[in-house]
């Protein structure tokens, strides 16, 4: 028996996306970007312990914030809007302490990883404006 030679036309679906790829403005992208901005300025200020005073990051008011709006039912346009500029916010300001703290010489403090990470943090907050 010879094999027959590949015939026919490939059919692609949209529903088979990745699990773990998120809408750019979904509200976990968010907070992700927010958690992972919390571990890098806790990390970055190791180097300063003793010299400077903690950076403010309200961990507990951000995650509140995220869960009143990811466990809430229904939510509409605006409440999902309202709840995105929120994160987005706390990302800014985390952010703002990072490049203090990368004046002050602490880049090389984070991983490859996280270094990557925060370039694609900075992009996700210059393509929101905020």
């Amino acid at each position: 028996m010879t094999a027959l030679p590949n015939s026919g036309a490939l059919i692609l679906d949209a529903t088979c996306t990745p699990v773990d790829i998120t809408y750019p403005k979904d509200i976990i992208l968010c907070n992700e970007a927010r958690e992972k901005t919390e571990q890098m300025v806790e990390i970055m200020h190791k180097g300063n312990v003793g010299e400077f005073e903690k950076p403010r990051l309200d961990k507990q008011k951000g995650r509140r914030e995220y869960l009143k709006t990811a466990k809430g039912k229904n939510r509409g346009k605006k409440v999902n809007r309202k709840a995105i500029k929120r994160q987005l916010l706390f990302v800014r300001r985390n952010l703002g302490y990072i490049e203090m703290l990368i004046t002050q010489g602490h880049y090389d403090l984070l991983s490859v990883k996280q270094k990557v990470e925060l370039e694609t943090i900075k992009k996700l907050m210059n393509s929101r404006n905020i």
